[in-house]
């Protein structure tokens, strides 16, 4: 919207003083996948405990029967290790805090396909102000804002769980003036500043690293998924 700025007995701008005003928005949301990502393999709920007997459908995994024989420390009774089950109290500690706080997902067939909500939401503003001093002198004044925070499920990983709160700011502004010399010279003037910047912020908090038990020295406190600990 926008027009002439009429102030009674002090501004008359029909021909003089104008004003413009312009807002445009955005509110989006939509359920997104990872970026060239559309399925994820992952453990079975048995297999997350140890019990991978029925691997892929095909009876035992022969890599974990290959590892059981050879350690069995992971499980002691032979039949169970030809079937590639683990004792379950075996599972390091800090692996058992990894489960326990859902940050490995499962799926009944092994594969699981990561989707989550995703927003996009949009503010931008812009004003401009026309001022005619003389016939010959025009000054204007325009200023902008942009505001675009958006919300990314999948920052961190490419299943959920991970996600972060990403805001783009953006300001700018103009100040212009044109003098009209003769009929075919002018001469512009144009100042402009801006102003871009952006943050971008876990908004989930899985347990940190002390909270796993795990003693990975890690200097950004921005959860498991940073550091290799014996849980890898």
């Amino acid at each position: 919207m926008g027009g002439p700025i009429t102030i009674h007995h002090l501004v008359d701008g029909r021909d003089r003083f104008f004003f413009f005003f312009g807002y445009q928005g955005q509110r989006q949301t939509a359920t997104v996948t990872p970026p060239g990502t559309s399925v994820v393999s992952t453990y079975t709920p048995a297999e997350l405990a140890g019990d991978f007997s029925n691997f892929q459908g095909a009876g035992p995994d022969p890599g974990v029967v290959t590892f059981l024989q050879s350690h069995p420390y992971y499980q002691s009774d032979p039949a169970k290790q030809s079937q590639a089950i683990i004792d379950p109290m075996k599972i390091d500690p800090v692996a058992q805090k990894y489960i326990a706080a859902g940050l490995l997902p499962t799926s009944r067939t092994g594969q699981f396909n990561p989707q989550a909500a995703a927003k996009d939401n949009v503010n931008q503003y812009l004003g401009k102000l026309d001022f005619y001093a003389t016939r010959n002198d025009r000054i204007s004044l325009t200023a902008g804002y942009n505001k675009e925070p958006i919300i990314n499920p999948f920052f961190g990983a490419n299943v959920p769980g991970f996600s972060a709160a990403t805001t783009t700011w953006d300001y700018f502004g103009n100040i212009g003036y044109v003098k009209t010399i003769t009929a075919s010279t002018l001469n512009e003037l144009h100042v402009t500043a801006q102003r871009w910047y952006q943050t971008a912020i876990p908004s989930s908090h899985p347990p940190n690293l002390a909270a796993l038990g795990s003693r990975c020295n890690l200097t950004i406190p921005l959860g498991p998924r940073h550091c290799r600990s014996r849980a890898g």
